[in-house]
C-alpha cells in the first residue's frame, strides 16, 4: 500500500522551515524542476507540500550552504 502523505500550504511549510511565509514558493521558483513533483500537489489556485518535500529542502539548503563555505573558504567554485 501507498504511503500516504501529510500536505500543508506554501505558507506554513516556510514557518515550519523557521523562515517567513514567503520562503517556500520563492525557494520552489529559483529551483525550477528541482524537487521531486510526488512532494508537490496544487488544488486549484493553492498549492501544497508535503512533509517530506519540506525536509527535502531543508536538505537541499544544507548541501547548497555546505558548498557554498567550501567555495568561499578555497576560493574554488564547485
Amino acid at each position: 500500500m501507498a504511503r500516504q502523505h501529510e500536505w500543508i500550504s506554501l505558507s506554513q511549510a516556510g514557518i515550519k522551515l523557521g523562515h517567513d511565509r514567503s520562503y517556500v514558493s520563492l525557494w520552489l521558483r529559483r529551483h525550477p524542476n528541482s524537487m521531486p513533483e510526488e512532494y508537490l500537489m496544487e488544488t486549484g489556485t493553492v498549492k501544497l507540500i508535503s512533509l517530506e518535500g519540506i525536509e527535502w529542502i531543508r536538505k537541499q539548503t544544507k548541501k547548497r550552504a555546505s558548498s557554498s563555505a567550501v567555495e568561499l573558504l578555497t576560493g574554488i567554485s564547485t
